[in-house]
């Protein structure tokens, strides 16, 4: 019976189903429909359907792939220490994507991608228009440049920057599936859309984002040369350092000085409530901790400070702790081998851009916004064949 329905690609369907059902309640549940019909209230169908998604996964995983016992063993135990880290942290989002990740054994990389770039799209630009005209709250905030003061919108969703940030996944994806291959008119439509998202957003680092990608697809034969030649010890060891860097900066951030006061306020207050974290944290947790916080970009409970650790690796370390920072570790490198083994360049570019924009983005495990790790044990021969 099982191998009737692996003929059949069920596993596959299956799983892609339950992919866009998750991205999709994951996207809406960063939207403004939470001032609609209420915070706990769509939290808890969005985590209804998480729960629901999951399990189907799981039952692929268990019951359809062909796995031996021991692989099988390794997976659960796995995913029982991520559990328990993900339940102590308060913060589920690491177990839901390691369940993905595991689930996509057999499952075509391509459709995957695809699945994640039109359910972003479709959501994207129905959140742009819902707020547009009206449907939806569109969120508004203040900035001041020399005293002059602008106003930055959410279009939709939570925050201006996770906005933006959406849109850097999406154009990501975008160039992923095109495996970099982008003509001058396929450039100038990203770098319109990289202006326009600025102009409604003002999310400058998100700009400086969307900028390098532009560059890594104007210039991607060299950077090609470049990390084909840096083989994947470098490679790793590049990726490594700049997430050190992140931590080391944040640890030594000293509020009196001036470069210090200056490169925090250039990163919106990052490095700052980061160095906060990192000071009620002066051991990391083996197995994770709760960190009370308040906000994401908005003050979401009045009459209280804000306080929301921006940088994924600054949670990572503080809020996951030292296991989960061992398993992220071994999964960057096992996606850097195999991504050299296998000559997929693409998705060697993307992890850095990705491994960037974690320093200044807490979204690093967040299906809706990044799909790269769910690469990591899914079918690459659809798109590898095109890489030799």
């Amino acid at each position: 019976m099982i191998k009737k329905l692996r003929a059949k690609h069920v596993p596959e369907t299956a799983y892609l189903i339950m992919f866009t059902i998750f991205s999709a309640a994951a996207f809406i549940e960063g939207t403004t429909l939470t001032h609609v019909f209420g915070v706990d209230r769509l939290m808890a169908l969005t985590y209804r359907i998480y729960q629901l998604s999951v399990l189907g996964v799981l039952g692929k995983i268990f019951f359809l792939d062909d796995s031996t016992k021991k692989t099988k063993t390794g997976i659960f135990l796995t995913l029982a220490v991520l559990y328990f880290i993900c339940h102590r942290a308060q913060a589920m989002a690491p177990f839901f994507m390691a369940v993905f990740i595991f689930g996509a054994v057999g499952v075509d990389w391509k459709k995957i991608l695809k699945c994640f770039f039109f359910t972003g799209l479709l959501l994207t630009c129905l959140s742009l228009f819902g707020a547009l005209f009206r449907i939806i709250p569109n969120m508004a905030q203040a900035r001041t440049y020399f005293g002059i003061p602008f106003r930055r919108f959410s279009m939709g969703i939570a925050t201006p920057t996770d906005f933006a940030a959406h849109v850097f996944s999406l154009m990501m994806a975008s160039v992923l599936l095109r495996d970099f291959k982008c003509d001058k008119k396929c450039l100038i439509r990203l770098s319109l859309i990289a202006f326009l998202t600025f102009a409604l957003t003002d999310a400058r680092l998100d700009l400086i984002l969307m900028i390098l990608l532009l560059l890594c697809t104007a210039f991607y034969d060299k950077i090609k040369a470049f990390i084909t030649a840096s083989g994947p010890g470098f490679f790793g060891i590049i990726i490594g350092g700049y997430a050190l860097f992140d931590l080391w900066i944040t640890h030594v951030y000293y509020m009196p000085s001036r470069f210090w006061e200056t490169l925090d306020r250039f990163l919106s207050s990052r490095l700052f409530y980061g160095n906060v974290a990192m000071k009620q944290c002066q051991v990391p947790p083996l197995f994770g901790r709760f960190i009370p916080q308040n906000g994401n970009g908005l003050m979401l409970k009045p009459g209280e400070r804000y306080f929301f650790i921006d940088s994924s690796i600054v949670r990572m370390w503080t809020m996951f702790g030292i296991i989960f920072t061992i398993l992220m570790i071994m999964l960057t490198a096992f996606l850097i081998i195999r991504g050299f083994s296998t000559k997929y360049v693409p998705l060697l570019v993307i992890l850095a851009l990705i491994v960037i924009e974690s320093a200044i983005d807490h979204h690093l495990w967040d299906i809706s916004y990044n799909v790269l790790f769910v690469a990591a044990f899914a079918d690459w021969s659809s798109l590898t064949k095109r890489q030799r």
